[in-house]
């Protein structure tokens, strides 16, 4: 068939079939070999990602069925209005939604453990025995780690506090509304963990929100405009503020804070080896533009087209990759369809047992950790039984070599990522500016990544390049391909 007759069919393919040595492998399994780890350590009992979420919210409705069975469900009932909760914002909770998780670790933390000394049922008390033995922390610990998760969901998508405290959460042209809502003590501790993470804008905001806490607002706005005029060290150490004071009685220092602002700005900006680090602290809006805009996005450019990528290959063409240019430089693409419903829920579930958890900092997770760093479980796997199936696509699909076995370095070993309440990947460069000792006794470093999405039914979770102005919905089953090295100026 000649390419003009290709051109002409009208046949549509379903799945990707490639030849017999790309698609088969004798081993169907995860198998872990020295670039990855063993089964998660059991002993970490946290609620962490978003199957963790899931299958603790499974097991509290496990427990409601049976206390609403028994002579304790009176005694439950009324422990539920002390505690100010109806027992339809458990049953009907969106364990998707923000906030209907924020209060589900309260139940865990608080409500539950109150409940079990006043219920009389001995099997209702082992099951509650067994659900806090399996998640249960203190709320100090889930607390750190909501609210900043919260203040994440907030500050990366530029939503209105308000919305969030009353359960609503705007992206796109759509609005997800949660069962339960945020207290005003909820509102106070998230306005806290702002503050203690030197967000001063999200601090006064949170505050602002609420009427009940005029009093701390008023306090915080004061705190906001002294920061404005300690200008040098609030610059330096990377405090988020407005750009003007709150109060119109402020210093005049902290009337001139814009003006200090802006020449940091241009110092800042002006050097090209940490323009990351501008993007984040004078140009977030930028940030915040690509993170709350619904699907790609990129400048509209001659080149950023969508094609059929068939690389001349028979096989191929009969289905081609499907393959949207977003940037040139650095290049970024994505590739749709390119991983399939019954491979996502294989990964999904043989990583499952794997998953450990990871924090945000490189410091060992043995040590004394922030809960504010903790976002993620992560998985790892060198590339081997059904891994080998999808590594020869993507090889097929890239046309780099991801994996020589005779040289261990061509790539990272596998990493699933399950995200939890407000999970994210801060700003960072994949690769050093300059070359370091350790990338080059490897042969270089990295210059590309990849990444897959398995999740579908996504709000947020775009992958974005400020500098380049793209950014990349997480679309189920396609996978990202960009450059961490600049082709065209070096």
């Amino acid at each position: 068939m000649s390419d003009s007759d290709y051109i002409k069919t009208v046949w549509t393919v379903d799945k990707i079939r490639m030849r017999v040595d790309y698609e088969t492998s004798e081993e169907f399994h995860f198998a872990v070999n020295g670039d990855g780890h063993g089964l998660a350590d059991k002993s970490n009992k946290v609620i962490l990602s978003f199957n963790d979420i899931q299958v603790c919210y499974s097991k509290e409705l496990d427990i409601v069925n049976a206390i609403l069975n028994t002579e304790d469900k009176n005694d439950f009932i009324n422990t539920l209005g002390e505690f100010k909760i109806e027992l339809d914002t458990i049953t009907q909770s969106d364990m998707s939604h923000p906030v209907d998780i924020f209060n589900l670790y309260k139940r865990v933390s608080i409500f539950w453990k109150e409940t079990q000394q006043i219920l009389k049922s001995v099997s209702v008390k082992r099951l509650i025995d067994s659900f806090l033995e399996d998640f249960h922390q203190e709320w100090k610990f889930y607390a750190r780690m909501n609210a900043v998760g919260l203040l994440n969901i907030q500050m990366y998508h530029d939503l209105d506090p308000r919305d969030i405290i009353n359960g609503l959460i705007k992206y796109g042209d759509k609005i997800y509304k949660s069962k339960s809502k945020l207290t005003w003590n909820d509102v106070k501790l998230i306005a806290n963990e702002a503050k203690q993470d030197k967000k001063l804008d999200l601090y006064v905001r949170w505050l602002q929100s609420v009427p009940e806490l005029n009093n701390e607002y008023e306090t915080a706005a004061r705190v906001h405009d002294l920061a404005l005029s300690n200008w040098k060290k609030t610059l330096g150490t990377g405090v988020r503020t407005f750009i003007d004071p709150i109060y119109t009685n402020a210093s005049e220092t902290a009337k001139r804070f814009r003006h200090f602002f802006k020449e940091q700005m241009n110092m800042t900006c002006g050097n090209p080896k940490i323009i990351h680090t501008c993007k984040y602290q004078f140009q977030f809006r930028e940030i915040q533009k690509l993170c709350k805009e619904y699907g790609h996005t990129s400048a509209p450019r001659p080149e950023n087209i969508c094609s059929n990528i068939n690389y001349k290959d028979p096989y191929l063409k009969l289905g081609p990759f499907k393959l949207e240019h977003l940037n040139t430089e650095p290049f970024v693409e994505v590739f749709h369809n390119i991983i399939y419903d019954d491979e996502i829920q294989w990964m999904k579930d043989m990583s499952r047992d794997y998953m450990d958890l990871a924090y945000l900092t490189g410091d060992s997770k043995d040590k004394v950790q922030d809960p504010g760093s903790l976002r993620v479980k992560v998985a790892h796997f060198g590339t081997t039984g059904q891994l080998r199936i999808l590594n020869n696509r993507f090889e097929l699909a890239t046309t780099l070599t991801i994996q020589n076995p005779n040289y261990r370095y061509n790539s990272e070993s596998y990493q699933v990522v399950d995200f939890g309440l407000g999970g994210i990947t801060e700003i960072h460069l994949d690769e050093a500016e300059l070359p370091t000792v350790s990338s080059v006794s490897i042969g270089g470093g990295f210059f590309a990544t990849n990444i897959l999405y398995l999740s579908n039914n996504i709000a947020g979770g775009k992958t974005v390049f400020p500098d380049a102005g793209v950014g990349v919905y997480p679309e189920y089953g396609a996978m990202i391909h960009f450059s961490t090295k600049e082709y065209l100026k070096s």
